[in-house]
């Protein structure tokens, strides 16, 4: 992951969209893509769906170890989340606008330092996709549950790089 975020992170970078669907990126991975969300002025979409980011695996595990992987995992969650902020609320150069969660368990406290992150962007609104999963609590779900209207697909397709790994 490491060539990945300092793509990402380069100021000469012309990503655009990232999609890291599907590989195991757990904790460290997180923390690693914290940091290059934080430096990047180019990334708009960024695809997480399926990558290990939310409950950590438990199984065979002592309660003491499962409270450590737990904070681990929240540990990361609050570097992305605090990276995430700062982005979003960048004045210069451009920001992410979409980010995809889908498939990742998240735990409720995982969810709600998201939405303290995603609601403080200023002007608001400036994060037009944010797909989460349906496992949360309902009102929570809603409150952090947006797509940007009028992109179903179709039309011309906009100039920037795509990365899928």
């Amino acid at each position: 992951l490491g060539p990945v975020c300092r793509l990402v992170a380069s100021p000469s970078s012309y990503l655009k969209r990232l999609s890291l669907e599907g590989n195991f990126l757990g904790a460290p991975g997180l923390r690693h893509l914290a940091g290059a969300l934080e430096a990047t002025s180019n990334l708009q979409h960024l695809d997480l769906t399926a990558t290990g980011i939310g409950r950590p695996i438990t199984l065979n595990k002592s309660l003491a170890e499962m409270e450590e992987a737990q904070q681990e995992v929240l540990d990361s969650w609050l570097a992305f989340t605090l990276a995430l902020q700062a982005n979003i609320n960048r004045t210069v150069g451009s920001w992410l606008t979409g980010l995809i969660l889908l498939d990742n368990h998240l735990m409720e406290k995982q969810a709600q330092l998201l939405h303290t992150a995603a609601i403080s962007s200023t002007p608001p609104g400036r994060l037009r996709t944010l797909k989460v999963d349906l496992s949360l609590p309902g009102p929570l779900f809603e409150a952090l549950w947006r797509e940007e209207e009028g992109h179903s697909g179709g039309g011309k397709k906009k100039k920037g790089a795509w990365a899928t790994l």
